[in-house]
């Protein structure tokens, strides 16, 4: 598991209770971890070892395209690549060529770099790719509970006390705490 916030913790969840052994790479590792049964390993060491690498993490600026070719030569010839996180994460080239050379044995999309798919994407001739639609976020329960917190955001923030604030650089000096 790349990536150890909500979504990569209920994988890892997940995968302890298929008796998987989970291997997670996260940038600051949970000192006394709730996990014991995950190993926090580097991301060379994850790519190299896992059987099966699941992206939940964020794209920043710093890791656009980070799963490249050089990386996905670590990984064994039997891995699958799964991208349930976003599209910018993986170097679509080098993953297409990946798949077409057998350096690994598959790859599972839920999202690609730029939206809806480009005809001219080279993961479209790729074997061994499968694509599904990124919509988790489109169940009514899903809806209902993003409703919610819009709301608890615009109320925090009209409180002066802002809540799930990713960049402060926005805000009025006194609601920065």
């Amino acid at each position: 598991i790349v990536g150890f916030g909500a979504i990569g913790r209920a994988v890892a969840r997940i995968g302890n209770a298929f008796g998987m052994q989970v291997v997670a790479y996260t940038p600051r590792p949970p000192v006394a971890p709730e996990f014991p049964l995950v190993r926090f390993v580097s991301l060379d060491e994850l790519f190299s070892q896992a059987d099966v690498v699941s992206l939940n993490c964020p794209q920043t600026a710093e890791n656009g395209g980070f799963v490249n070719a050089a990386l996905l030569e670590r990984m064994k010839r039997s891995a699958f690549l799964i991208n349930v996180a976003r599209g910018g994460l993986v170097n679509e080239s080098d993953l297409a060529a990946a798949l077409r050379d057998g350096v690994i044995a598959g790859a599972g999309l839920d999202v690609v770099a730029v939206e809806p798919m480009l005809p001219e994407n080279p993961l479209l001739q790729a074997p061994n790719c499968i694509f599904t639609p990124h919509i988790a976020w489109a169940s009514l329960a899903a809806r209902q509970r993003l409703t919610a917190i819009v709301a608890a955001n615009l109320a925090g923030y009209l409180q002066g006390k802002p809540i799930n604030v990713v960049n402060s650089a926005w805000l009025p000096a006194t609601a920065r705490g």
